[in-house]
């Protein structure tokens, strides 16, 4: 049986047998990951636009998302958008944020005040045009737009 689940969406489970038929093992990888993709680009819990992950416009390979996917912990970042947000401190603290734009511009202005709570003036916030919230782990181009920032800023080349 192969089913994919929906995940918070409150959509019943996808079942894609119906779409394999007899087809082969490549063609049935593709009709799969056609349905991942559309499944993590529509779902309602994350804008229902890429907010979870940007497949369709190629900012995400399917195949690297969907190995992402196998050992992935569904409960972030919901709980974070349901939750109260946490006392802030009584310094400033070294931030680096990163705010996936396809969650839409309420979260990208939640990242900036959050980061701006906690680290000053001086947080550091990169907005990610066209990224879902997985994109940032495993989109085409997060190496050059997040891991090598990253990296910048921890080694204090800022």
């Amino acid at each position: 049986m192969l089913i994919l689940r929906r995940h918070g969406s409150g959509r019943d489970d996808v079942d894609v047998r119906p779409r394999l038929g007899r087809v082969g093992q490549a063609d049935a990888v593709s009709i799969v990951g056609a349905a991942l993709a559309d499944i993590v680009y529509t779902a309602q819990s994350f804008g229902g636009h890429g907010g979870l992950a940007n497949t369709r416009d190629g900012v995400s390979d399917v195949r690297l998302l969907a190995t992402l996917l196998a050992s992935y912990d569904r409960w972030w970042p919901r709980a974070a958008l349901d939750a109260e947000a946490p006392p802030r401190p009584s310094r400033t603290l070294p931030v680096l944020a990163f705010a996936s734009t396809g969650l839409g511009p309420e979260w990208v202005k939640r990242v900036h005040e959050s980061a701006e709570a906690y680290g000053g003036p001086s947080a550091v916030v990169h907005d990610l045009p066209g990224y879902g919230h997985l994109d940032v782990l495993v989109g085409r181009r997060a190496a050059q737009d997040v891991f090598e920032p990253a990296r910048a800023w921890l080694t204090g080349a800022r």
